[in-house]
Parts: C-alpha cells; sequence; structure tokens
C-alpha cells in the first residue's frame, strides 16, 4: 500500500535524512495498529479549494465525501475518549494538541507523545 510506503526509512545520510526518518520511525512506532485512508482532493476547482471552509459538503466530489464517511465511520467504530492524565479531552482540546503535533513535525521536530 502506497501510504505504507511512505513509512519506510528512506536512504542517504545527512541530518534531513536522519529527522525524516526518526519522523517515520516514530509514527510506524506510536501508531503500530493503524489504517490509512487515501482522499481525493475535495474539489477540482482551484480557487473554490482557497475557500473550502465556506463550500458546503454537498458541492464536494462524491469520490471525496464517500471516502470522508468512511474514515469517520471507522474513527467512531475504533476509537475511544482520549484523556490527559484524569481529563477527557473534548473535541477543542485534542484540535489544540494534534496542532502543535503537526506544528513540531512541519518544523521537522520530532513531538513527544507518551501514550497514542
Amino acid at each position: 500500500d502506497y501510504l505504507e510506503l511512505t513509512l519506510r526509512p528512506v536512504q542517504g545520510g545527512g541530518k534531513d535524512v536522519a529527522a525524516k526518518n526518526e519522523i517515520r520511525e516514530s509514527i510506524r512506532v506510536l501508531f503500530s495498529d493503524r489504517e490509512c485512508f487515501t482522499l481525493v482532493q475535495p474539489l477540482n476547482n482551484e480557487s473554490q479549494l482557497q475557500r473550502l471552509d465556506q463550500i458546503p459538503l454537498d458541492k464536494l466530489r462524491p469520490e471525496f465525501t464517500s471516502w470522508l464517511d468512511a474514515l469517520t465511520r471507522f474513527m467512531f467504530e475504533r476509537t475511544r475518549p482520549k484523556q490527559l492524565g484524569a481529563t477527557v479531552m473534548n473535541g477543542p482540546m485534542l484540535a489544540s494538541i494534534t496542532q502543535s503535533f503537526l506544528d513540531a513535525l512541519n518544523h521537522g521536530a520530532v513531538p513527544t507523545i507518551t501514550s497514542s
């Protein structure tokens, strides 16, 4: 599967390659039980993509919404509420911590995730 192949280590030396491989290894280890979903672009029109947050769901490509529905079902069937210590995380809390992980990854860092 393509998405699994992208988690394999890349060949070469240097700090950039080492950082990429460290991130890939972290994802493989922390998310050993994973499913990967490939979503097509939600819209074909580039200008509409720029304002995607303003487009109603029924105007998105059927191929996108079909896979999005499958992903949503999967998430609700296979996940349980996440906790930070004794606190059950709500949507905004989970979004905030996820954003901080993504920011770290996008800046070449490997975030510390103690439990998935």
